[in-house]
């Protein structure tokens, strides 16, 4: 009965925003103006809602429903929400970076971690090693096939965004799965333990494949010391905004969530615009990543802040109506003509990154001393991919605008896959590890 009135409530809820919207809305506000920035917010919130809580009952993931709603109303779908409407909405993208990367950066827990340092040290190299190896391995012997239709400027970049993102993990499904199946163990530790420290390293990777290939910059003067010297600064001033944030919002949850959202709003707006007022006036080539920034800072709000708590419950609270708009703006930008076209790349890239993550666990495993009966379980525990991934996804479209939608839509479409196969997997590996608690 209860699974009826869910469905009636909340099949009504998305069919009276649709047809709202449709009927009345959106001829009611003018083009291009305030109202009708914060109508699409509303549309996109309320219909990823509704079909996030449509799919909880078939057990979907969430973060795949709200990737649906914005297929449905972006350029795949019924055309309400195109590029001109997302990009009044750069703001939301700045916050969601902003909270994922301070989420991912306050699971890192070093009490936690000590124990286990050189097991998940391991991990943390072989892991992105050889899922960034396989990938660039398929490119190198059947490029020219999977490649072919691209724009010639995107068949050189594409294969290290896609090796890039195929490296992320996802420690907000991990940490979904693990909590729904009450699952207390060494596995279940031990596997969160490494989600978070890849998903660390990744984002700094990523940001510097995505510095030599973003924001249309000429590069002739952007060298390797150029690139060190962005990773330098970025993690410095991430541990600066972490004490900060600790100074000022460890008063309270009030006080904490409203600098968590100043601080990932003005550092992506003062970090943009420092990034043009330099290459304008001086020809030097600099761009401050924040989500490295934020990274770091959140590493420290949990190892060091007095309250970590506050900022762990202010980020979730926060999160909750971000990440509904952030997921459904992706799914708006996602092109189903580019994976139907490409559905053979999309396919490899999963088949490709399995196989590096089986080999990189078992190798990793063996040589850390983990217990034989466990070594083969790793590998599929780490197939989910979703907030990160899509971070770094949505990232290609707003920083390449050439062709950056087009290439976003393809790493959008492996990480879809990843993330409805991948938390069962997870699911049935912490079973077979017998982590799960009796209820």
């Amino acid at each position: 009965m209860n699974f009826v009135r869910r469905l009636l409530s909340n099949g009504t809820g998305l069919l009276l925003v649709l047809g709202g919207y449709f009927l009345v809305l959106q001829e009611a506000f003018p083009e291009g103006g305030w109202a009708q920035t914060i109508l699409h917010l509303g549309v996109l919130f309320l219909s990823g809602y509704f079909l996030g809580e449509l799919g909880s009952l078939a057990r979907l993931p969430r973060v795949v429903c709200y990737l649906a709603a914005g297929i449905l109303l972006g350029g795949s779908g019924l055309h309400w929400v195109g590029k001109n409407e997302l990009e009044d909405l750069t703001s939301v993208n700045d916050l969601a970076l902003g909270l994922i990367a301070y989420g991912a950066g306050m699971h890192l827990e070093w009490s936690v971690l000590r124990p286990k340092i050189y097991l998940v040290t391991l991990f943390v190299g072989f892991l992105p090693l050889l899922v960034f190896t396989g990938i660039m391995g398929l490119f190198f012997f059947a490029g020219n096939a999977l490649l072919a239709g691209f724009p010639p400027a995107m068949t050189q970049s594409l294969p290290l965004l896609l090796a890039g993102v195929a490296m992320s993990l996802s420690p907000a499904s991990t940490i979904a799965v693990i909590r729904g199946m009450r699952s207390k163990g060494v596995f279940s530790e031990t596997v969160l333990s490494i989600v978070v420290a890849v998903d660390l390293v990744v984002i700094v990777l990523f940001a510097l494949i995505l510095a030599r290939t973003a924001d249309g910059l000429p590069h002739t003067n952007y060298t390797e010391a150029s690139m060190v010297a962005e990773l330098v600064v970025s993690l410095g001033l991430g541990g600066i905004l972490g004490w900060l944030l600790n100074r000022g919002g460890g008063h309270g949850p009030a006080m904490a969530r409203f600098w968590l959202v100043v601080s990932a709003l003005a550092l992506a707006s003062v970090t943009r615009q420092t990034t043009v007022y330099l290459m304008v006036h001086y020809q030097f080539a600099f761009h401050i990543e924040p989500i490295i920034v934020c990274l770091v800072a959140g590493v420290y709000l949990r190892n060091a802040s007095r309250a970590p708590e506050e900022f762990e419950r202010a980020i979730t609270w926060l999160s909750i109506p971000v990440f509904v708009v952030f997921f459904a703006m992706a799914g708006a930008v996602m092109r189903l003509d580019v994976l139907a076209d490409h559905w053979p790349l999309a396919g490899l890239v999963f088949l490709v990154r399995w196989a590096g993550l089986e080999a990189g666990s078992r190798l990793a495993a063996w040589m850390g001393g983990e217990t034989p009966s466990l070594r083969g379980l790793y590998g599929r525990a780490f197939l989910p991919q979703a907030g990160v991934s899509i971070l770094l996804a949505m990232e290609v479209s707003r920083r390449i605008p050439d062709w950056g939608m087009e290439a976003s839509a393809v790493l959008l479409a492996v990480i879809a896959v990843n993330e409805l196969v991948g938390p069962a997997a997870l699911q049935w590996m912490l079973g077979k590890a017998k982590a799960v608690k009796a209820a």
